[in-house]
C-alpha cells in the first residue's frame, strides 16, 4: 500500500495549498429530491455528446442514466453495482478486483475480449480494472444495442460512459464514514474549489475495507478480506471557447479472493471455502486523462486521450480444497494509451454530423508460474502417462516397468507478452424531415484496422518414476520429463462498422426509432493453451528416439529444456461479429414528471466467444462457438410522483441461445464425442433482470433537522446457465435493500440494509476436475453512513 499511501499524501498536500488561494463562492443547496422535473430528464439534458450526430434525448437506441440518486441509494461504487439496474445489464463478482466480465443483453464472455466499452469522461478504459471504485461520478449513461459504428472495438453489446462532477458545477468539501457489519468500513473525501473565475479544482481520495464474509475452515481465516484505497485529482480550465480537462485516478487492491466452495451433498448449499492456499490479490493502477474541447461557431474539436497503468498479482490455490494439487503465482503488468480527435457539427439546420480518428496501443506482460504439487501430480501426470504407456503397447514398444508420478513437485513456467495497437476512423451524419416532417434518417460507417502480436515462452518438468521388477525386488529409477514452446504469432483485423437508423418524433416529448448496426469484439490470444502444449511436449519426451533401446526414454536436461514447434495459431481466437435489429420508444409526460422507454431488440452473433476448459483442465481458452441468437426486450420507467416522492422500475430479458454450434464433450468413461448443442441457452447470461427503486426526500423548516428521508430497493438476475451444455442452472433470486435517515444541519446520518432476506445467491460456477465448485454472494450486511457537506 506504500503507492496509495504516498499518492493520498500527495493529495492531501495539493488541497492544503489550494484550498489557501480558494476564491469566495455562494452557498449552492444540497442535493434533493424535492424538484417537480424528474432527474433524468434533467441529466439528459446536461450529459453532452461527442461522437453521436444527435441530442442524448434524440439517439436512436436504449439509453439508461443512473442518476446520483439512484447511485446513492444501490450504494453504487464500482461498476458490479449496476447489475439488473440498467435492464439487460450483468456484472457479476467473479471472487476477485482482478476482472469484472460484463454481460449485456445475451452477449458477453468469461474471458477474452470486452463486448461492453467503458469510458471515463471521454477517454476509453483499456486495462482489466473493471472492478475498481467510481469516485466522484456525476453520472452514469449506459447505452444498449452495438455501439461499434461510433465507440469501435468491443462495443457490440453497448457502451458505458461516466461523467464525473466538474468543479464548475459543485464547490465545497463531502466526507463520508461508513461502518457495517462484517468489519465494513469506507472512509471517503472529496474537495472542489474555484480556484479562479476559469480555473477549478477537485482532490479526494477513500480507503475502505472489509473484514471478510466468509472463513475458511482450513485456517480460521476470512477468506474475503479486503483493503482498498485511491485518489482523484481533476484539474479544469475554461476560458472563452477553450475547455481543458486534466485529471488522474489511482488505486489500490488488496484482498483475500477466490473463496469457492463445493455444495453440501445432503443439504444442497454450499459450503465455507476449506482451501490450504488461501487466495489472494493485489493491484496499484492509474489512469490519467486530458480532455480538451474548442466551441467553434461552425463545429466543436474534442481531443481526448489517457494513458493507463496496471501492476496486478494473484495466488491462488487452483484446486480449491485443502489437497495440495497446484497453485499458481501470476504477475502481470497492462500499458495503454489512447488519443482520440473529433469534429462535431453545431449549426441549427436540418443536417447534423460528426467525424473522427482514434488510435490506441496495449502491452500485456504475464508471468504464471504453476507449482503441481504430489496430488497434482496424481490426477494430472498420472493420467498422461497411463495413455503414453497405452500408445506404446499400441505401437509395439515394449517398456521394462511401469511408470508412475513422481512424488515431488514440478513447475509449470508460463510467460506471454501481448502487444495491441489499431486506428480507426468513424463518420455519422443525420437528416431531420427526411422525405417527412420529423422523420430523421442517421447513417454512419466506422473503419477499424487493429493488429495483435503474441510472444509466448511456456515449459513443464518434472520427474517419472520407471518401477520395475528385477529378481522379485521391485526397483524405481527416477527419469526427467520436460518439454518447452517458443514461438511467436499475429493476427489483424480489418473491419467496417456501418449503422442505419430512422426516429420519428411524434411530439417534442415522444420519439419513436428503429435501428440496424454492425458490431464486433476483437480476437485474441488465450495463452493457457500453451501451458497444456507443454504438458504434451514432456510426455513426448518419453518416447524413445528412433534406433534407441526399446523402452528407454530420451535424455531430458532439466535445466535446458529442448523447444519443440508449437503453433500459435492454437492458442487464437477470431473477432466476434454482430447484427442488431433493434425499435423503440422514448417519451416524457406529466410536465416531465414521467420518463419511459422501452426497446425490443434482436441480435444475431457468429464467432460466439466462449470460455473453455483445457483437456487437462488446467488452464481455460476461448473457443468461437459458431453462431447464437439473443432476442429480447428492455423496458423502463421513472415517475416523480410528488415533490418528495420518486419511483423508478426497470427490466429486461433476453432469450441468447445456440443456432449453430457442434463441439465435443468427455463421457465418465473418458469417451470424447461430439454434440450439437444448438438450441441451448448461452452461458452466464442471466435470462431476466429487474429493478425498482421507491425513494422519499422531504425537506424540514428548521434550524437543525434539516430533512428525512428513506428508500426500498429491489433488484433480481435469472435464472442463468453456467456451462454450455446448460446442465447448471442459477435460478432467478432476488435482493432487497433499504436506507432512511435524516439530515441534521451539515451532516446526514443513514441507516442502510443490503440483501435484507439473506438470500443465498451464486455470482460464480465452475467445474473442475468433475466437482462443481461456487462462489457465494454476499449476505446480509447493515450499517450506518455520515455524510457531512461543506
Amino acid at each position: 500500500m506504500r503507492q496509495l499511501i504516498y499518492a493520498l499524501s500527495l493529495l492531501a498536500v495539493s488541497q492544503t495549498a489550494l484550498a489557501i488561494r480558494a476564491i469566495d463562492r455562494d452557498e449552492l443547496p444540497l442535493d434533493s429530491l424535492e424538484t417537480r422535473q424528474l432527474e433524468e430528464v434533467q441529466v439528459y439534458a446536461q450529459t453532452p455528446l461527442i461522437r453521436e450526430s444527435s441530442e442524448l434525448w434524440r439517439v436512436p437506441g436504449g439509453v439508461t442514466m443512473i442518476t446520483p440518486t439512484v447511485m446513492r441509494e444501490f450504494h453504487l461504487h464500482n461498476l458490479t453495482d449496476l447489475t439488473a439496474l440498467v435492464p439487460g445489464l450483468y456484472i457479476p463478482d467473479y471472487g476477485s478486483s482482478s476482472n469484472a466480465p460484463i454481460y449485456f443483453r445475451g452477449i458477453g464472455s468469461r474471458s477474452g475480449s470486452a463486448a461492453t466499452s467503458l469510458y471515463i469522461d471521454g477517454v476509453p478504459t483499456l486495462t482489466q480494472t473493471l472492478k475498481k471504485d467510481i469516485l466522484d461520478a456525476a453520472s452514469i449513461r449506459v447505452m444498449s444495442a452495438s455501439q461499434s459504428s461510433t465507440y469501435g472495438r468491443n462495443s457490440m453489446a453497448g457502451n458505458i460512459h461516466v461523467r464525473t462532477v466538474s468543479p464548475f458545477e459543485k464547490q465545497g468539501l463531502e466526507v463520508l464514514l461508513r461502518g457495517g457489519s462484517y468489519m465494513t468500513g469506507r472512509g471517503q473525501a472529496i474537495y472542489r474549489t474555484l480556484l479562479s473565475p476559469e480555473w477549478g479544482l477537485t482532490v479526494g481520495g477513500y480507503v475502505q475495507y472489509l473484514g471478510g464474509y466468509y472463513t475458511n475452515q482450513y485456517d480460521g481465516k476470512k477468506s474475503d478480506h479486503s483493503l482498498s484505497g485511491g485518489g482523484t485529482v481533476r484539474s479544469e480550465w475554461r476560458r472563452g471557447p477553450h475547455t481543458l480537462i486534466l485529471s488522474a485516478n489511482a488505486d489500490c487492491v488488496d484482498q483475500g479472493a477466490f473463496p469457492y466452495a463445493p455444495k453440501d451433498p445432503e443439504t444442497g448449499k454450499v459450503m465455507a471455502p476449506n482451501i490450504n492456499r488461501p487466495g489472494t490479490y493485489k493491484r496499484f493502477s492509474t489512469q490519467e486523462r486530458l480532455s480538451y474541447t474548442y466551441a467553434g461557431d461552425e463545429a466543436d474539436l474534442h481531443i481526448n486521450g489517457g494513458v493507463e497503468y496496471l501492476h496486478g498479482k494473484i495466488h491462488m490455490d487452483q484446486d480449491y480444497s485443502p489437497a495440495d494439487v497446484f497453485s499458481v503465482n501470476q504477475r502481470e503488468k497492462q500499458l495503454a494509451t489512447t488519443l482520440e480527435l473529433a469534429l462535431k457539427s453545431k449549426r441549427d439546420g436540418r443536417f447534423h454530423w460528426t467525424t473522427g480518428i482514434s488510435g490506441f496501443y496495449l502491452h500485456s506482460d504475464h508471468h504464471s508460474p504453476v507449482e503441481i504439487y504430489p496430488d497434482g501430480l496424481q490426477k494430472l501426470v498420472q493420467p498422461q502417462l497411463n495413455r503414453a504407456m497405452a500408445m506404446m503397447a499400441k505401437k509395439g514398444i515394449k517398456m521394462p516397468g511401469k511408470l508412475l508420478a513422481d512424488t515431488e513437485m514440478a513447475l509449470n513456467n508460463n510467460q506471454s507478452w501481448k502487444k495491441d495497437c489499431g486506428v480507426a476512423a468513424y463518420l455519422e451524419g443525420s437528416i431531420a424531415d427526411f422525405v417527412i416532417p420529423r422523420l430523421t434518417l442517421t447513417a454512419g460507417l466506422r473503419v477499424d484496422l487493429e493488429h495483435q502480436g503474441f510472444d509466448y515462452d511456456s515449459d513443464f518438468a518434472s520427474k517419472v518414476i520407471m518401477e520395475m521388477n528385477r529378481g522379485g525386488k521391485t526397483m524405481r529409477m527416477p527419469q526427467p520429463i520436460g518439454g518447452r514452446v517458443k514461438d511467436h504469432g499475429s493476427q489483424t483485423f480489418l473491419v467496417a462498422l456501418p449503422k442505419l437508423a430512422l426516429s420519428y418524433e411524434l411530439t417534442d416529448d415522444f420519439n419513436a426509432f428503429i435501428t440496424v448496426s454492425r458490431g464486433y469484439k476483437t480476437g485474441g490470444y488465450s495463452d493457457q493453451v500453451m501451458t497444456q502444449t507443454a504438458m504434451q511436449a514432456a510426455f513426448a519426451s518419453l518416447m524413445p528416439k528412433p534406433g534407441a533401446k526399446p523402452g528407454r526414454p530420451q535424455a531430458i536436461d532439466p535445466d535446458n529444456l529442448p523447444i519443440v514447434p508449437s503453433d500459435p495459431k492454437a492458442a487464437a481466437y477470431d473477432p466476434e461479429y454482430g447484427i442488431n435489429y433493434e425499435v423503440g420508444f422514448r417519451a416524457r409526460l406529466f410536465d416531465d414528471r414521467l420518463l419511459l422507454t422501452t426497446t425490443v431488440f434482436d441480435t444475431r452473433i457468429t464467432n460466439q466467444q466462449i470460455t473453455r476448459f483445457v483437456t487437462t483442465s488446467a488452464g481455460r481458452y476461448v473457443d468461437n462457438a459458431g453462431q447464437s441468437r439473443s432476442t429480447g426486450v428492455e423496458a423502463t420507467a421513472a415517475w416523480q410522483i410528488i415533490p418528495s416522492l420518486r419511483a423508478s422500475v426497470s427490466y429486461g430479458h433476453a432469450n441468447s441461445r445456440f443456432e449453430v454450434w457442434h463441439t465435443k464433450v468427455t463421457k465418465p468413461s473418458g469417451e470424447r464425442v461430439e454434440v450439437d448443442l444448438a438450441g441451448n441457452y448461452v452461458p452466464y447470461m442471466p435470462q431476466h433482470t429487474a429493478s425498482a427503486l421507491l425513494s422519499y426526500h422531504k425537506g424540514l423548516d428548521h434550524k437543525v433537522l434539516r430533512a428525512v428521508h428513506a428508500s426500498a430497493e429491489y433488484s433480481g438476475v435469472g435464472p442463468i446457465y453456467r456451462d454450455p451444455e446448460n446442465t447448471v442452472r442459477e435460478d432467478f433470486y432476488s435482493l432487497l435493500g433499504a436506507r432512511a435517515g435524516v439530515q441534521l444541519g451539515l451532516v446526514d446520518v443513514t441507516l442502510w440494509g443490503r440483501n435484507l432476506l439473506n438470500t443465498e445467491y451464486h455470482p460464480f460456477y465452475f467445474s473442475f476436475f468433475g466437482q462443481d465448485l461456487f462462489q457465494k454472494g454476499a449476505p446480509l450486511t447493515f450499517g450506518v453512513d455520515l455524510m457531512i457537506r461543506m
